[in-house]
């Protein structure tokens, strides 16, 4: 095995012949085919390299509580779902499309939820 031409996403060897610009591999199916598509070194390099932009916090256990929201992040969700009741009522979303029910049915969900009002099955 070449080292660090290993690509450690497919298990194989990257490699670089004629006039390819870098070490590269094609990319095969289930079966062993050729997809017709290759995996470039270069650019699994650029993906490593990547920072993410918030770091990932980890999940919270079971008896952990979530962070408390700062004022203005909860004036901001309410003024959200207040704009949103507003454009439903306006009829500015249209509920005919799948989008426009889903965003009702939170809407109604996250009302029903604040006035505390609890549904039951029959």
């Amino acid at each position: 095995m070449t080292e660090g031409h290993y690509c450690s996403i497919h298990n194989t060897v990257f490699f670089k012949k004629g006039r390819m610009r870098g070490y590269a591999h094609p990319i095969k199916d289930e079966k062993g085919n050729d997809t017709g598509e290759w995996c470039n070194e270069e650019d699994l390099e650029k993906v490593k390299n990547l920072e993410p932009k918030k770091p990932i916090p980890p999940p919270l256990q079971k008896d952990e509580e979530p962070l408390p929201k700062s004022k203005s992040q909860e004036i901001a969700e309410h003024v959200w779902w207040k704009e949103l009741g507003e454009m439903i009522r306006a009829k500015d979303i249209d509920l005919s499309k799948p989008a426009g029910k889903g965003m009702r049915t939170a809407y109604y969900a996250q009302m029903l939820s604040v006035l505390d009002i609890k549904i039951e099955n029959k």
